[in-house]
């Protein structure tokens, strides 16, 4: 077992994928969830600095009252099995690494055909802590269930997509740029990248917020990418993480995922781009294809 395993048909996996929140039970995913965890030694490079490391919560032995301790707030029901993203220490980009690392994990479970969905706000992060007893300065930013779909979506988990509107995603043009955020990017501008660049569009992201935002210089031969800051209230009410760069870990874990399966050559570069950066916009990295 590889990281190729997701590689071979990331594309097929990343416009397949949806977000379940209602599970079933009664099926028994403990062959998959296995395979799961053995994939945890078997995670792809990120571009990133930072420790993470990865848990399985079983709940099948676990009493009732305990379940509903470790709860989600009613965002899912009947959840037996979740992975739980863990960082072990602070870094520079601890948070995009972890996004990264954990969108590696939800694909390969997509590829197993178990349903999954990103909870970042919406779980009791001190129950699954005291759970998995973590070590001083550990801390859980994000956590998904894990199984079968159950055949009828309750009334609350459809309209929570509809809310989060998890099938409507920003335009291209919206997104991607031509040397300034001026000017939409033409896709015959970058011809084989148009693929990568459509498959970070279409990654999820809190609130389906879509905060990254991605510039084309030809002057360098580089993409520049980009947070879109709206707001940071979320994480300093509520002392949340930054979602924002959970969810560039994520889009930047479809665009490297694809690259390599085209076998298209470059690199990740932490650079300076020759332009200065756009009111709400925080440069990341860089791709310099070779």
């Amino acid at each position: 077992m590889t990281s190729l395993d997701i590689i071979s048909n990331a594309q097929e996996l990343i416009r397949s994928r949806t977000s379940i929140r209602t599970y079933d039970s009664s099926v028994d995913v403990k062959p998959e969830v296995n395979l799961i965890r053995k994939f945890f030694n078997y995670l792809p490079s990120s571009p990133f600095s930072g420790s993470a490391r990865f848990e399985l919560v079983q709940l099948g032995n676990v009493n009732r009252l305990k379940k509903l301790r470790l709860g989600t707030y009613g965002f899912v029901k009947r959840a037996e099995n979740f992975i739980i993203g863990i960082l072990t220490e602070p870094s520079a980009h601890d948070l995009e690494n972890i996004g990264f690392l954990f969108e590696c994990l939800i694909l390969f479970a997509t590829k197993l055909n178990l349903g999954t969905v990103w909870l970042g706000g919406t779980f009791n992060r001190r129950a699954f802590s005291n759970h998995l007893k973590l070590s001083e300065g550990e801390t859980i930013p994000i956590i998904s269930p894990l199984g079968k779909s159950a055949t009828k979506q309750t009334y609350r988990s459809r309209a929570i997509k509809s809310i989060a509107q998890s099938k409507t995603r920003r335009p291209w043009e919206k997104l991607f740029f031509d040397t300034t955020f001026e000017r939409p990017l033409p896709k015959d501008v970058v011809k084989e990248y148009e693929v990568p660049l459509e498959m970070v569009r279409l990654a999820p992201s809190s609130s389906n917020s879509q905060p990254w935002r991605v510039i084309f210089s030809p002057e360098e031969n580089k993409f520049h990418f980009y947070i879109y800051r709206r707001s940071s209230r979320s994480r300093n009410l509520f002392s949340w993480p930054d979602f924002s760069r959970i969810d560039l870990g994520i889009g930047i874990c479809h665009f490297n995922i694809c690259v390599e399966q085209m076998q298209l050559p470059g690199n990740w570069q932490f650079d300076v781009p020759i332009r200065p950066e756009a009111e709400n916009m925080d440069y990341l990295i860089s791709w310099v294809p070779r």
